[in-house]
């Protein structure tokens, strides 16, 4: 196992992130090293300086941090070290509960290597960071999961761009056909219909604004996850949008 804290330079006078990393495997049967195993690997991005306990609450209770075995309720308001021991302790102890009988009727069992990867990092664009964490998630099926999980943080008062805020600033209509647009040029078809039809993106015709973005100075990047619009084999999407052709109120 390796435990180390890290640090960012600071990327504002309120508001600057430090982040404390986590890698451990673990035998489903301690000392037996032929069971299956779990596989933790975790880079918790945190927010440091005055009153950003809401800010890392909102971090810990995301996509980034949410699996089936761990309640992340009970990571809040913890100092960030015992945050991922805490997550660690917790998710191997659930994890020897759950697969342990049925590692115990059928040895031969491949449905019980477990895999949950959380990389978080900071991405300084301008009035806005963004906290990005790829996250990949195999509970022994045919294939892991992956996810993008953003939140973006205006630097001059720490506030949080949650989706609903970012849609006050832009027209839906006019994302949405954005997002089609830079869709169809980066798969290379002509049109919605080759684009849904041929590659199944937005299989059942609801063209909708994501809630992962990453705001830029002069754009904005909108990210779908493996399986939420197409099919496994392509992975996640992300669709680049000039702010200028969505924007509808100035910042």
């Amino acid at each position: 196992m390796t435990f180390c804290a890290c640090h960012h330079k600071a990327i504002s006078t309120l508001v600057s992130f430090d982040k404390v990393a986590i890698d451990t495997t673990v035998d489903l049967v301690p000392g037996d090293s032929a069971s299956p195993k779990a596989k933790i690997n975790l880079i918790y991005t945190y927010a440091k300086g005055d009153s950003v306990k809401q800010i890392n609450n909102y971090i810990l209770s995301s996509n980034a941090f949410r699996n089936d075995l761990v309640s992340t309720y009970s990571l809040e308001n913890l100092p960030p070290k015992e945050v991922v021991s805490k997550f660690v302790q917790e998710y191997i102890k659930e994890y020897r509960k759950t697969c342990g009988p049925i590692y115990a009727k059928d040895k031969t069992t491949m449905s019980c290597n477990y895999e949950f990867l959380s990389d978080g990092e900071v991405i300084n664009n301008g009035k806005y960071a963004c906290l990005t964490f790829k996250k990949y998630v195999y509970t022994g099926g045919a294939h892991g999961i992956s996810s993008n999980i953003t939140i973006n943080i205006d630097k001059k008062n720490g506030g949080i761009i949650t989706k609903d805020k970012l849609l006050k600033q832009i027209s839906p209509s006019k994302t949405r056909q954005e997002i089609v647009k830079s869709l169809i040029k980066q798969l290379n078809v002509k049109n919605f219909k080759q684009l849904h039809d041929s590659l199944y993106v937005f299989s059942d015709d609801s063209v909708y604004i994501p809630d992962n973005f990453i705001i830029g100075k002069d754009s904005i990047i909108f990210i779908y996850d493996d399986l939420e619009i197409a099919p496994h084999y392509m992975g996640i999407l992300k669709a680049k949008v000039a702010k200028k052709d969505i924007q509808i109120k100035p910042e």
